[in-house]
């Protein structure tokens, strides 16, 4: 059998690496709740409508950040470190932000809905002002939020609290809970990431 280095041609060819770990062996133990440090990679802007509201979803990525080595987890009789789960990529569940409809718009506003919004934007530190309207004839103090675009977001160093998701079946039939990252809190210490200097193109 040929080594590696005796290997010619046109070919274009893969041989596994034994002595390289694979991400899949790196995580063999499976998350934890609890806390994670991470940095949002990327996300995702959809718009939806439904019972009458118009709303923009922020789903995010969490890559998990190299700090989780100060954190020890268990999982069954092991105690172990946080560098288990360095790398690791975690869905979050979508953020809403209500949108304000306009005289010529015929959706409703929900501001009460814009609460995980704020949260949002507070974590990551974006501006958020207090404004005084005029609601049912009383003049009312509210949160006025930006609308956070790609770069607001991707990059920031976050805490995220993380927990299973909803179940759903796989095309075997067995029951899958998915991790998830529930919501994420402000991780004041973190350092802003460029995801782009990792990019080797």
């Amino acid at each position: 059998m040929a080594k590696a280095e005796e290997l010619f041609g046109d070919e274009i060819l893969f041989m596994p690496d034994d002595n390289k770990k694979t991400n899949s062996s790196d995580w063999k133990r499976p998350l934890q709740a609890g806390e994670y440090f991470g940095h949002i990679s990327s996300v995702e802007l959809n718009d939806v409508e439904f019972k009458g509201f118009k709303a923009t979803v922020y789903n995010c990525i969490v890559r998990l950040a190299q700090e989780n080595e100060s954190l020890e987890f268990k999982y069954e009789d092991e105690t172990y470190s946080g560098s288990e789960y360095v790398g690791r990529d975690i869905r979050s569940l979508g953020v809403f932000k209500f949108i304000t409809p306009t005289k010529n718009d015929s959706f409703k506003a929900n501001p009460s809905g814009n609460d995980r919004y704020l949260m949002f934007c507070q974590t990551l530190g974006a501006e958020v002002k207090k404004v005084t309207r005029e609601i049912d004839g009383k003049e009312v103090t509210l949160d006025s939020m930006p609308n956070l675009s790609d770069s607001d977001i991707v990059g920031k160093p976050v805490k995220a609290v993380v927990g299973k998701g909803k179940p759903f079946e796989t095309k075997k039939g067995k029951t899958v809970y998915p991790w998830e990252v529930k919501f994420v809190k402000q991780w004041a210490e973190g350092e802003i990431k460029d995801f782009n200097e990792e990019i080797p193109f």
